[in-house]
C-alpha cells in the first residue's frame, strides 16, 4: 500500500503543547484546526448522499473547463485534495497538470477502525477521470483531534480493521494508495503512531 503522510499532521504534532499531555478524556477545544478539519466539522450531519446534492447545496454549475497549454513537469509532484463537499467540481480539474489527487475522506471511527463515512468514494467519477489522465488517486484517511487519536492509537485491533477496510476500498476502485491525515496526535502516542504506520504498510 502506497502512503502519503500529511504535512499537516507533522505541523500539528510539532506545534502541539507538551503540557498537559492530552488523554482520551481531554478536551479538544484548544487545538489548531486545519481547513479540512473545519470543513468536515461544518458539513458533518448534512443529509446529502450524492455529488449532485452537494452541487445543489453549493449552487455550483459546471462552466466549460479552461485548458492550460502546458505540460506537467516530471521534476515536480503536484498533489491536490478533493473534499467530498465539492461535489462534482473535479469535472473542471486539469488532471494533466496533477501528479495525484486525494479524495477526502475515509473518516475513521477511532473505536473500531471502520469508517464513520467514506462519502461518495465508491461512486465518484473523480477516480476514473483522474486515471484517464495518468493522475494517481489516493483515498485520504482522516482522524482529527487529541481524543480521537488517543482512542485509535491505543487499540491495535482497530488498526487491522482499518487496514482490511482500506485494502478492500482501494481494490474496488483500483486506486493507488492512501493519504494519512491524522491531526492533533498527542506527543505521548508518537511511538504508537509509528507502529500503526508500520502495521498498515
Amino acid at each position: 500500500m502506497t502512503f502519503i503522510l500529511s504535512t499537516l499532521w507533522i505541523s500539528s504534532y510539532r506545534d502541539a503543547p507538551s503540557e498537559p499531555d492530552p488523554s482520551p478524556s481531554s478536551s479538544d477545544t484548544t487545538e489548531w484546526l486545519s481547513h479540512r478539519h473545519r470543513m468536515q466539522s461544518m458539513n458533518e450531519g448534512m443529509p446529502f448522499r450524492t455529488e449532485e446534492d452537494w452541487d445543489h447545496h453549493q449552487n455550483r454549475s459546471q462552466p466549460k473547463q479552461l485548458k492550460v497549454k502546458k505540460q506537467r513537469n516530471p521534476a515536480y509532484q503536484t498533489l491536490a485534495w478533493h473534499l467530498f463537499s465539492m461535489g462534482s467540481a473535479y469535472q473542471n480539474y486539469d488532471f494533466e497538470m496533477l501528479s495525484a489527487v486525494c479524495y477526502f475522506s475515509y473518516q475513521v471511527n477511532p473505536e473500531t477502525g471502520a469508517y464513520h463515512t467514506i462519502h461518495q468514494w465508491k461512486s465518484t467519477s473523480l477516480v476514473d477521470s483522474a486515471r484517464r489522465h495518468g493522475t494517481e488517486v489516493y483515498l485520504s484517511v482522516s482522524n482529527f483531534g487529541a481524543k480521537a487519536n488517543a482512542t485509535f492509537l491505543t487499540r491495535p485491533h482497530a488498526w487491522q480493521t482499518l487496514a482490511d477496510s482500506l485494502t478492500q476500498l482501494l481494490t474496488e476502485r483500483n486506486a493507488y494508495g492512501v493519504n494519512i491525515d491524522f491531526e492533533g496526535v498527542p506527543g505521548k502516542y508518537k511511538m504508537a503512531f509509528t507502529h500503526f504506520i508500520q502495521r498498515l504498510s
